[in-house]
C-alpha cells in the first residue's frame, strides 16, 4: 500500500516537472513574439521618417538649414541621417525581458559506494535554456547575475544514511539529510531541498555529499525515482 502511495508520489512530481519545462518553452515563444514586434515597429517608424523626407524633398521644401549658399543638403543625405538616428535608438528604454535562464538534469544510473565529499554529475540534461549546466562536472554557472532558486531531490536506497549539501562556489546554501537504516526499513522515501540565493555572473552552483559527515551506500536514479538538480533565476539584482 504504502509503495502504491510512493508511486503516486513519483508520477505526480514527474508531471510537475514537465508542466515546468512546457512553461518554460512557452515563456520563450512569448519572448521571441514581443521581441518581433519591437523590431517591426523600429522598421516601420524608419519607413515613416524616410517617406517624410522624400515628399517634403518633392515639394521643395528645407530638410536642413542652410549654413551657406555652397552647401546642398540632397535628399538622400537627409534619408541616411534619419535612419541611424533611429538605429541608435533602437533598445533605448524599451522594456525587454532577458532571456530564460532555467536548468533541469537528473542522473541517468544509480549512484553506487557514495562517501564523504562525494561529488554528484547529474548527466541526464531535460532543460538547459542559457546553457548555464555543465552535464560534464555537474555544476550550473550563472549567465546573468540575478536571484535563483535552486532545488534537489534525491532517493536514498534501503539501509543508507545521507547528507548531500547544494553548494553556491564553496559556501554550502542547502542541506538533505536522510537516514534509511534500520532492519525495519521496508519502503522508499525521497527528500526534496530548495533554496533560494542570489548569484553573480560567473558563481556555480553544484551537488555533493557532506564533508563532515559520513555518507554510505547507495543514491537511487532510474525511471521509477529520479535523483535530480534544477533551477531557474527568478529576477534581478
Amino acid at each position: 500500500m504504502r509503495l502504491v502511495k510512493l508511486e503516486k508520489l513519483f508520477q505526480r512530481q514527474e508531471i510537475k516537472m514537465q508542466d515546468l519545462t512546457v512553461t518554460v518553452d512557452q515563456q520563450q515563444k512569448e519572448i521571441n513574439r514581443l521581441n518581433q514586434i519591437i523590431d517591426s515597429r523600429n522598421d516601420e517608424s524608419i519607413h515613416m521618417n524616410v517617406v517624410n523626407v522624400r515628399e517634403k524633398s518633392h515639394s521643395g521644401a528645407d530638410t536642413f538649414p542652410k549654413r551657406n549658399d555652397t552647401f546642398k543638403p540632397s535628399k538622400y543625405n537627409a534619408e541616411r541621417q534619419i535612419i541611424r538616428s533611429n538605429r541608435l535608438l533602437v533598445g533605448e528604454n524599451i522594456p525587454v525581458q532577458s532571456s530564460t535562464i532555467a536548468f533541469y538534469a537528473y542522473l541517468s544510473q544509480n549512484e553506487y559506494n557514495i562517501g564523504t565529499h562525494h561529488g554528484l554529475v547529474f548527466d541526464a540534461v531535460v532543460t538547459n535554456y542559457g546553457s548555464g549546466y555543465n552535464k560534464h562536472i555537474g555544476a550550473f554557472v550563472a549567465p546573468q547575475s540575478g536571484v535563483y532558486v535552486l532545488t534537489l531531490t534525491i532517493f536514498p536506497g534501503r539501509g543508507t544514511l545521507t547528507s548531500v549539501h547544494i553548494l553556491r562556489n564553496s559556501d554550502v546554501v542547502g542541506d538533505i539529510f536522510a537516514d534509511m537504516r534500520g532492519t525495519n526499513v521496508q519502503t522508499l522515501s525521497g527528500s526534496t531541498g530548495i533554496v533560494v540565493v542570489t548569484m553573480n555572473k560567473g558563481d556555480s552552483a553544484s551537488v555533493r555529499t557532506s564533508s563532515t559527515h559520513q555518507s554510505t551506500g547507495m543514491i537511487l536514479s532510474d525511471p521509477n525515482m529520479k535523483t535530480s538538480f534544477a533551477g531557474w533565476k527568478i529576477g534581478d539584482l
